[in-house]
């Protein structure tokens, strides 16, 4: 099905031939679709190994109708998560996923009946396999956020959420929903950090928790700066965020140049054993 083995640890898949069971993002797909949604994230791209790694997690793989596409939110969502539903902008998108019992529940998108957008419903995916991808009892309220949206918060949490999604739609081919793009505002400055840091040392600290070694790595290079580029995309300023990524950067190499690459910021002690 989805799940591919492994030689060892995070070691590379058995290659297979593989082709994505839908090539564009703005296609319709309803509640009989989810197993077609777990097939694509845990397809090819950079992000395969850790996906693959969290969905052979005991107690991750979700009930047979896992995948929703709700009419009501007030008869059809627990009532704990009715309030996570939101619009965005004019287009009454929605949705979200409940991390306990692992579900997605996702309002029907403008112009469909009983389905939304496969880029929609991939980027609600993602979020159901983030860390923690099963919850430990007592540490997790019932609306569970991902660690790393916690750590950083919601622009960050959001702008990784999208930017992974669409990382995997380009590594299988599958085209981006031309319209309706809510999380643009918070993916723009994260596609410019993500292309800057490790990839191994961002997914970690997406899918696995790892936010300490993540940090260091952003203090190590931008010292305390890193955190004016959260503020700015967390209250949705990505132009102000993608400013501040190109001082520090600016800044970055001057140290190198200046001082060679012993001259950056000292690692923080607290995050030195596990950078």
């Amino acid at each position: 099905m989805y799940l591919r083995t492994y030689a060892s640890g995070l070691g590379q898949p058995a290659a297979k031939q593989y082709k994505p069971p839908f090539d564009k993002g703005g296609l319709p797909v309803g509640g009989s679709d989810g197993h077609h949604l777990l097939t694509i994230l845990g397809g090819p791209s950079a992000y395969q190994p850790y996906i693959l790694h969290n969905m052979a997690v005991t107690g991750a793989k979700p009930p047979n109708d896992f995948f929703r596409i709700v009419t009501s939110v007030a008869s059809q969502v627990p009532k704990p998560l009715q309030h996570l539903f939101r619009t965005s902008g004019k287009t009454l998108v929605a949705g979200t996923i409940d991390r306990w019992m692992r579900r997605i529940y996702m309002i029907q998108a403008p112009g469909l009946r009983d389905a939304t957008r496969l880029e929609y419903a991939l980027h609600e995916g993602v979020h159901l396999y983030a860390d923690p991808v099963v919850p430990a009892a007592g540490a997790c309220p019932r609306v569970c956020v991902g660690t790393f949206q916690k750590i950083y918060g919601t622009g960050f949490g959001e702008g990784a959420t999208q930017a992974i999604t669409e990382a995997i739609m380009d590594a299988q081919g599958i085209a981006k929903y031309y319209r309706a793009r809510p999380y643009e505002i918070y993916t723009r400055p994260m596609r410019k950090l993500m292309a800057i840091f490790d990839v191994d040392v961002f997914a970690r600290a997406y899918f696995f928790g790892a936010t300490a070694a993540f940090t260091a790595a952003m203090e190590y290079r931008w010292g305390p700066g890193w955190m004016q580029v959260a503020g700015q995309t967390n209250i949705g300023k990505p132009d102000k965020a993608v400013a501040e990524i190109d001082k520090l950067e600016a800044a970055h190499f001057k140290r190198l140049h200046q001082r060679g690459p012993k001259g950056d910021f000292p690692m923080p002690p607290r995050y030195s054993n596990v950078a």
